[in-house]
């Protein structure tokens, strides 16, 4: 046993996992994978990810949620999963127990198995003051420019409701005569956002405005592990989730650009498949 797996087993197995081989999920060779009742976990040095085994269903993948913390359905083929992706500090940092990486492990996984309860409130958690928050990120850090576009996001902050997201607009209406196809192309194109990239969730509200935003739910997440890493990765998730996918969510949405490919050729031919964009 090296000496990065050594902590690593040592923390994990005190929150009631145990090692696993592949855990039918794809995770094996170089990653670290783990499983508790109906949970797999992977580590992959950069990340963990969790999987609910008891969540297997079809359904609308964009719908909003009230559920806090890092959960979200993704699609795999016709079915849709459970998942939980979290940043971690570089864990080769973690040499022994108790160290700074060991911690913020910790603080990780604790955050996905007590936000798995779906519950929004949770045993008085309450949000970084504002400004502190505001204080950890760069001044332009919820601004991204892409091709044309100014995308500005905004702080979710409530302390009264216990609740911290991060949320970008990505379209603000859907017109009414949008084409059917294009619509299923919109669809299509935002549900593999959502299947991709790790962390941020994407909801589509046709009737609303915004009618389909990103956002990263930071609700319950240890302030610790908020400043020291949490916060930034989620901005770089949704950063680069915004830059990839606004410009073509605008495209396709606005009626005025006539393209033969989204008029004509159906949408959906690709089978969604995680393939784990960093």
């Amino acid at each position: 046993m090296n000496a990065l797996q050594y902590p690593l087993d040592t923390v994990i197995e005190a929150m009631g996992f145990a090692r696993s081989g592949d855990d039918g999920h794809g995770f094996a060779g170089e990653h670290a994978a783990y499983e508790r009742n109906d949970l797999d976990l992977c580590l992959d040095g950069m990340w963990a990810t969790l999987v609910s085994r008891g969540c297997s269903q079809s359904g609308n993948v964009l719908e909003p949620t009230s559920t806090p913390g890092p959960w979200k359905l993704i699609r795999d083929g016709e079915a849709a999963r459970l998942i939980a992706d979290i940043p971690l500090p570089d864990l080769s940092e973690a040499g022994v127990l108790g160290g700074a990486g060991a911690e913020h492990l910790k603080a990780a996984v604790l955050w996905a198995l007590e936000t798995a309860k779906n519950e929004r409130s949770g045993a008085g958690w309450r949000p970084p003051p504002l400004e502190v928050v505001q204080g950890w990120m760069p001044k332009d850090a919820l601004t991204v420019c892409c091709d044309g576009h100014v995308c500005q996001g905004e702080i979710v902050h409530a302390v009264d409701r216990g609740w911290l997201a991060l949320r970008f607009e990505i379209l603000r209406i859907i017109p009414d005569d949008l084409s059917e196809n294009r619509r299923r192309w919109l669809s299509h194109i935002l549900v593999d956002a959502q299947t991709q990239y790790r962390l941020v969730r994407i909801h589509w509200e046709p009737g609303a405005a915004p009618a389909c935003y990103a956002e990263v739910d930071l609700t319950r997440a240890d302030h610790d592990f908020l400043e020291a890493c949490l916060l930034m990765r989620s901005l770089t998730c949704l950063r680069r989730v915004v830059a990839n996918i606004v410009p073509v969510a605008t495209l396709i949405a606005d009626a005025r650009v006539w393209s033969e490919a989204l008029e004509l050729i159906p949408a959906g031919f690709v089978r969604f498949e995680r393939r784990y964009i960093p």
